[in-house]
């Protein structure tokens, strides 16, 4: 069972890293299956649980009926009979619909066992004859000696002891014909009580004796099956501690990942941002030295240049006083007359001709206009 289990829990990581989803589903129900033969309720339930959400969203039903029975008989087993008929509840229409009939025969035959342990004989009693009639068709006697033992149960309670000391007989015949030493034990310890309840001494005594015999018999077995489990859950938490530690390290591994990605994404849309807003300072800077110097030139052609670098300075220019100066004033002679007749093109042409030439004779002499 331990070879079994830490074979189902290696297989189980493996798929995970390749991404076999099928796989998965079908290893984690192995898994919770294992956990409930060697008696780690809590375990199996987690694993039930975990492989049932996994196995609703795949397409295979048959799976999924058959892990919502198994984790219904292990709640059941934990005496959780209310999630124990949830599952029930789940598991018999997906069989029924399917026509799988030993699954239907189970979850009918379980859903009364529960019942029964709840009381409910009517609703019991129905259920388990609808699973042991499916049973006897399949020829699948093992349950049928159980859920035989839980009708005797009904009927002790309804005060009817013939009826149940026939369910009790008929249990046990079932089991001896097959084998079935656990339920030879019980079968004849639920005979022995009920024939003493009638007062039936002797017969009650043979079927004790009987039930003490394969009672002891059964024991020597589980002794061994003890003394192996005792190992199985050792090496099975060493187990599980391993897994779990390699899958803490992928996901540490994955997070490391993704946190790396995370953060060279960051920085390169900072690297980006950083140079839109360098290119953007930039072209900022060149758009405004060349309006400044396109002020300065023009406040060139207006000003003399030491008025000018003073109105820049200090935004104002002071009163100069010039011992001596000489100003030149020029017309042209007859212009208001001329300008009459002649085409404004031909005007602005000639008085832009002057212009340039009075500057260029000012430029050469360096003087100030």
């Amino acid at each position: 069972m331990a070879q079994a289990l830490e074979s189902y829990l290696k297989s189980s990581y493996y798929a995970g890293r390749s991404g076999d989803d099928v796989g998965i589903n079908k290893i984690t129900i192995s898994i919770a299956d294992t956990y409930s033969e060697i008696g780690n309720s809590r375990n199996a339930e987690i694993y039930y649980n975990k492989g049932i959400q996994l196995l609703r969203k795949s397409n295979d039903s048959i799976s999924l009926a058959t892990a919502l029975l198994n984790a219904g008989d292990e709640y059941f087993n934990s005496g959780k009979y209310d999630s124990a008929i949830l599952f029930f509840q789940e598991s018999g229409p997906i069989f029924k619909k399917l026509n799988h009939m030993i699954g239907t025969a189970y979850t009918l035959g379980n859903m009364g066992m529960v019942y029964a342990e709840r009381g409910e004989d009517l609703r019991a009693e129905a259920m388990i004859n609808e699973a042991i009639a499916i049973l006897e068709e399949l020829r699948d006697y093992y349950p049928i000696s159980i859920y035989l033992m839980y009708m005797s149960d009904i009927y002790v309670r309804q005060q009817n002891i013939n009826t149940a000391l026939a369910y009790a007989q008929r249990s046990l015949n079932l089991a001896q014909l097959y084998g079935m030493k656990d339920q030879i034990g019980e079968a004849n310890l639920k005979l022995a009580e009920l024939y003493e309840k009638i007062g039936d001494t002797k017969s009650s005594y043979r079927h004790y004796k009987n039930h003490v015999t394969y009672r002891d018999s059964v024991k020597n077995l589980q002794s061994v099956q003890q003394m192996a489990d005792l190992r199985t859950n050792f090496e099975v938490a060493q187990k599980q501690v391993e897994v779990d530690l390699l899958n803490q390290q992928k996901r540490n591994q994955q997070i490391i990942a993704l946190s790396t990605v995370i953060a060279l994404v960051l920085i390169c849309l900072l690297a980006f941002a950083l140079y839109r807003r360098y290119r953007f300072i930039q072209l900022t800077n060149k758009i405004i030295e060349e309006e400044k110097n396109k002020s300065d030139s023009l406040l060139l052609n207006i000003l003399p240049e030491e008025t000018a670098r003073e109105l820049k300075e200090t935004g104002r220019v002071k009163a100069k006083k010039f011992e001596s100066a000489t100003v030149l004033f020029t017309d042209f002679k007859d212009f208001t007359k001329s300008a009459e007749h002649v085409e404004p093109e031909r005007l602005v042409k000639s008085l832009d001709f002057y212009f340039k030439a009075f500057d260029e004779i000012i430029t050469k002499h360096g003087l100030e206009k």
